[in-house]
C-alpha cells in the first residue's frame, strides 16, 4: 500500500490548502494546524493512504466538528477546552471513535475527512493519528459545506448511522437510526446549538463502498495548494496567482470588503459580504451569501457563480485563505472560483447542492474546467 507519513510542513500545507477549498468555512487553518502539531509532537504520526489501496473489507470512520463558525464567547470557551484535551485520550473526536468501535464491534482501519476545511480536514487527521490508523486521501464533497447531508454519500444512499455525537461538556449520544441525512443534520445541529459545538463520528463504511462514493485525491490537492502558498512566500512569487493556479481556479473579482452582515442562528453563521471592485473591477460590486461557507454570489445584483462551484476568498496581499469567522470590513481581497467535481454537476448532485437547496432561484453560472481566467 502506498502511504506517506506527513511532515510538519505537509501538515501546514494540508490545513491552509484545505482552508482555501473550505470557501470561508470548514474552520480555522491555524487552529487545525496547531492541534495537529500538538498531536504529532507526542510521537503520533499522520499517515496518508490512497483511496484505491484501502482493502474492500476495511471499515472507515468519518470524524468532524459540527458548529456555527461565528466568533462567539461560547466558541472561545470550547477552544480553551479542546486546547487541553487535543493530544489526549479525552479528545472528544477520539473518544467518539472508540465509542463507535465498541458499538459496532469492529476496529476502524482509517479516517476520512467529511469535507475540505482548515479545521475539519485536520480533525480527521488528528483522530487517525491518535488511533494509530490511516488518513484516507479523499472526501465526499471536495469543498466545505454547511450541512451534513450535502455529501456524495447521500447520492449513493450510504447510511450516516450509527453515529456518535459528543459536546465539550461530557454529553454523549449514540444515534442508531435516522429517517435520512437531513434528520441526522437536524439532530447534530440541535446538540451543537445546546453545547456550542459537537464532535461527530459516524458513517462507518467499508472500503468497497467507500471507493464508489467519494472523491479521490482531495487531501493531496489541498496539500498542493498549501505548498504553493508556502513556497510562493519563500521564492518571492505572487502568492495570489500561485494559489489560484494550484487550485485550478478562475479569477472572479478583486476589491475591498465594504460591508459584512452576519448573524449567529440555528447553529450556523449566516450573512453577506459586499465587495467593492478595484482595478479592472472598479465600479462593480460582488455580493456573496454565506451559510458558514460562501455559497451564492451576485455581480452587480445579477446572479453570478454559486454552489456547487467553489467561491474562494483570499487576501490580495499574501494569498492566505480568509474564513468568514475572520472576515472584516476594509480588507482587500481576491475572489476566485473553482469548478466543482463532475458528480456535483449531475442531476442528483445539483438537486442536492445548488442555490435552490437554500431557497434561491436564478440563472447562476456553472464554472467549467476549461475556463482559464475571468468568466
Amino acid at each position: 500500500m502506498r502511504q506517506k507519513v506527513l511532515s510538519h510542513e505537509d501538515l501546514w500545507d494540508l490545513c491552509f490548502g484545505a482552508a482555501v477549498l473550505g470557501t470561508g468555512g470548514g474552520g480555522s487553518p491555524k487552529v487545525g494546524c496547531d492541534y495537529l502539531n500538538s498531536v504529532v509532537n507526542t510521537g503520533k504520526r499522520v499517515v496518508l493512504a490512497n483511496l484505491e489501496d484501502i482493502p474492500d473489507d476495511a471499515i472507515i470512520a468519518c470524524p468532524a466538528g459540527v458548529a456555527s463558525i461565528a466568533p462567539t464567547e461560547r466558541a472561545k470557551q470550547i477552544d480553551r477546552i479542546l486546547d487541553q484535551l487535543i493530544a489526549t485520550e479525552k479528545n472528544p473526536y477520539f473518544e467518539g471513535l472508540r465509542i463507535l468501535e465498541e458499538y459496532i464491534g469492529r476496529k476502524f482501519y482509517g479516517c476520512l475527512p467529511i469535507e475540505m476545511g482548515g479545521f475539519n480536514t485536520a480533525c480527521a487527521a488528528w483522530t487517525a493519528a491518535l488511533a494509530d490508523i490511516i488518513l484516507v486521501d479523499a472526501d465526499p464533497v471536495g469543498r466545505a459545506i454547511p450541512e451534513i447531508e450535502l455529501q456524495t454519500f447521500n447520492i449513493f444512499n450510504i447510511p450516516i448511522t450509527p453515529m456518535v455525537l459528543s459536546d465539550f461538556f461530557g454529553n454523549v449520544a449514540i444515534v442508531t437510526r435516522v429517517e435520512n441525512d437531513k434528520a441526522a443534520e437536524e439532530i447534530a445541529r440541535a446538540m451543537a446549538v445546546i453545547g456550542g459545538a459537537v464532535s461527530f463520528v459516524g458513517r462507518p463504511i467499508e472500503g468497497r463502498e467507500l471507493k464508489k462514493s467519494v472523491i479521490p485525491g482531495t487531501v493531496s490537492k489541498a496539500m498542493t495548494i498549501g505548498k504553493a502558498l508556502r513556497e510562493a512566500k519563500a521564492k518571492g512569487l505572487d502568492p495570489v496567482q500561485e494559489v489560484i493556479k494550484a487550485a485550478g481556479g478562475i479569477m472572479l473579482f478583486e476589491g475591498i470588503v465594504k460591508k459584512v452582515e452576519w448573524n449567529d442562528s440555528g447553529g450556523f453563521m449566516w450573512g453577506y459580504h459586499f465587495i467593492e471592485g478595484r482595478g479592472k473591477y472598479l465600479g462593480h460590486e460582488l455580493k456573496i451569501w454565506f451559510k458558514n461557507e460562501n455559497l451564492i454570489s451576485w455581480y452587480d445584483e445579477k446572479p453570478f457563480v454559486a454552489c456547487p462551484d467553489l467561491l474562494c476568498i483570499i487576501d490580495s496581499s499574501d494569498g492566505y485563505p480568509i474564513t468568514n469567522t475572520t472576515m472584516s470590513e476594509g480588507r482587500n481581497v481576491v475572489v476566485f472560483g473553482v469548478p466543482a467535481y463532475e458528480i456535483w454537476k449531475t442531476e442528483k448532485g445539483l438537486k442536492l447542492l445548488s442555490p435552490a437547496h437554500f431557497g434561491y432561484e436564478g440563472e447562476f453560472k456553472l464554472l467549467n474546467t476549461t475556463a482559464k481566467s475571468d468568466i
